[in-house]
C-alpha cells in the first residue's frame, strides 16, 4: 500500500529534477534516485495532490508565487495539484493531523509540530544544509539570572509563567 511517506518522497524528487544539474543532490540512502515523469500507480489512491501553504503573505500572493511548482507537479505527474492557504503554521499542522493535504514545506518548529500530531506520519525531504555541510536546527532558552537554573538538566520539570506584568506604581 503506497503511504503518504512513500508518494511524498516521489513528489519531493519530481519537484527538484529541473534544478538537479545544478546542485549537489545528497542522501543517506545511494539507492534513492530522482523519479522518471510520467502517470504513476498511486494516482488511483490520490487523485488530486493537496498541498499546504504556510501564511506569511496575502493569499493570492501565495498562490501566484507557487503557481510554477503546482504546474510542474501536474505535468511530471499527470494529476490534478491543488493549493491550499493556510492563515498561519498550525492550519497546516491541522490538515496533515486530519489528512487534508500531502504535503507542505515546513521549518523546524511546525515539522517537530507535525511530527508529533501525526504520531510520525510526516518525513522532511528536504533539508537545508549550511555551508559546512551539517544541519540542524538551532534553539535558545533564557532564564531570570535569578532563577539558579544554569544548564538544561536543571530546565526538566519546569514551566514557563508566561510574561509578567508589573502594575504602574501609584502616583
Amino acid at each position: 500500500m503506497l503511504t503518504r511517506r512513500h508518494f511524498a518522497g516521489l513528489i519531493a524528487g519530481a519537484a527538484l529534477l529541473p534544478v538537479a544539474g545544478f546542485a549537489q543532490r545528497r542522501t543517506q540512502d545511494a539507492a534513492t534516485a530522482m523519479p522518471a515523469a510520467g502517470e504513476r500507480p498511486w494516482k488511483a489512491q490520490i487523485p488530486v495532490l493537496r498541498i499546504g501553504l504556510m501564511g506569511g503573505e496575502n493569499e493570492t500572493d501565495r498562490l501566484g508565487r507557487y503557481g510554477a511548482y503546482q504546474k510542474l507537479l501536474e505535468e511530471t505527474f499527470k494529476v490534478p495539484v491543488r493549493l491550499y492557504p493556510a492563515a498561519d503554521y498550525g492550519g497546516v499542522l491541522q490538515a496533515f493531523s486530519a489528512g487534508q493535504i500531502e504535503m507542505s514545506g515546513l521549518g523546524p518548529s511546525a515539522y517537530a509540530g507535525a511530527w508529533l500530531d501525526t504520531n510520525s506520519g510526516v518525513e522532511p525531504l528536504v533539508v537545508p544544509e549550511e555551508k559546512d555541510g551539517s544541519i540542524s536546527y538551532v534553539s535558545v532558552m533564557v532564564v531570570r539570572a535569578d532563577s539558579g537554573i544554569t544548564s538544561l538538566e536543571q530546565m526538566r520539570g519546569k514551566s514557563s509563567p508566561g510574561p509578567t506584568r508589573t502594575a504602574p506604581a501609584a502616583t
